[in-house]
């Protein structure tokens, strides 16, 4: 991936929608099942390596939160390798 080395724990601002058309879905509440379970691995997508008021942004909110699963891990992997060699 591209950027800096990160910490592997890394403190981040949860938000629960995807901000593509910049409203939350009314109607919406939070609950603690909505947290990803403690010790669960994530992978982390951010538009800048900079963290804001302490925490890092993920990439359109939820979208750039994914359960680092093998087949998540799959795909990331088949996308950099279609990339490989561009910038």
């Amino acid at each position: 991936m591209k950027g800096p080395k990160l910490n592997r724990a890394m403190p981040v601002r949860f938000e629960f929608h995807d901000k593509s058309d910049g409203e939350l879905n009314k109607g919406w509440n939070f609950s603690p099942d909505k947290m990803p379970k403690q010790g669960s691995k994530w992978l982390l997508f951010t538009e800048m390596a900079i963290p804001t008021n302490g925490a890092f942004e993920t990439y359109r909110g939820s979208y750039g939160r994914q359960e680092a699963t093998v087949e998540n891990l799959d795909k990331i992997y088949k996308v950099m390798e279609l990339h490989r060699g561009q910038q």
